[in-house]
């Protein structure tokens, strides 16, 4: 390092670095600016800082950059020197002017802009994708998402990635991925042929009894997907055993849609007027209904339960 920590070559002073003064955090600031901090006394070797790149906070003293300035100018340790006991006025000036520098320094981090609660735990980059991909991998359908409709599954995992990296909580990334799948589920169904409907209603009904006595309200989830604010959410466990169905709804063919028989509109109930077990069991009957019906009835049902748009 040159003599003029200024001019350091380091990749440290092309950064914006985070300050952690007496509990307080801000920032960012340039690498001049906790040099010169530093020099002057006002950083101690306790406080900590943070940049892209590190994966958390760190002392001052055990950054190779930061640690050789964590000492005072020799004119300043002699006027501290002269203020022991019998010392100069120079020497009380001395430590009145460090301790208005580390005064100075808290009023800046006072009114600079507060950082986010979660920063003390920052994620690299790649930790962030790391984290997003582990999530989705509890989703097995959006494997094949990725395959056949990479445009919408990048989009998903920007929103993923973003909610990552706010630190949302699961259920909130559930929410994104549940409504992808209804967003997909919807359009495919307006576009495959008789017997690929059929096959995701017959599908969706078998998986959706796993849930009619221990949660029904997932059941209804997986029979009729939510639309817009009204009716449940799929949840992760709902969405894992309804993947290999939306899976083979992403293989089927497309552009194979023909004329169906008209279905007309599926009667539906406000969710606040029936139980969730109530509202299971009722569609579980009009599922078992329409599978005992003709391919063309079977197919017109289940793209006006789950909302394909043309119904």
């Amino acid at each position: 390092m040159p003599s003029d920590p200024r001019g350091v070559e380091s990749a440290a002073a092309n950064r914006r670095w985070y300050l952690e003064v007496s509990g307080r955090r801000a920032g960012p600031f340039a690498w001049a600016v906790l040099v010169e901090l530093a020099q002057a006394g006002a950083l101690g070797a306790d406080d900590r800082v943070w940049r892209m790149g590190l994966a958390s906070w760190s002392r001052m003293a055990e950054l190779a950059d930061l640690a050789p300035l964590m000492r005072m100018p020799a004119p300043a340790r002699a006027f501290i020197a002269a203020a022991a006991p019998g010392g100069t006025e120079p020497g009380r000036w001395a430590i009145r002017l460090l301790t208005g520098l580390s005064a100075l320094l808290l009023l800046v981090i006072a009114g600079s802009r507060s950082l986010p609660n979660h920063v003390p735990a920052v994620q690299s980059s790649a930790a962030r994708a790391s984290r997003a991909a582990a999530f989705e991998a509890r989703y097995p359908f959006l494997a094949e998402l990725r395959r056949v409709e990479p445009s919408r599954f990048d989009q998903l995992d920007r929103a993923v990635r973003l909610g990552v990296r706010r630190n949302a909580p699961d259920s909130q990334l559930n929410g994104l991925v549940a409504e992808a799948a209804g967003t997909m589920e919807r359009e495919r169904l307006a576009d495959v042929d008789a017997g690929s409907a059929l096959r995701l209603l017959v599908e969706l009904r078998t998986d959706a009894r796993r849930f009619q006595s221990s949660a029904p309200a997932q059941c209804v989830a997986i029979l009729r997907p939510r639309s817009s604010s009204s009716g449940p959410v799929r949840s992760a466990a709902a969405l894992a055993a309804i993947s290999p169905a939306l899976a083979a709804l992403l293989d089927a063919p497309t552009g194979q849609r023909g004329a169906t028989a008209s279905q007309g509109s599926v009667p539906q109930r406000d969710a606040r007027d029936i139980s969730p077990k109530l509202d299971c069991d009722r569609l579980l009957l009009m599922y078992d209904t329409a599978v005992a019906s003709s391919p063309e009835t079977e197919a017109a049902f289940i793209r006006a339960l789950q909302g394909a748009p043309g119904h």
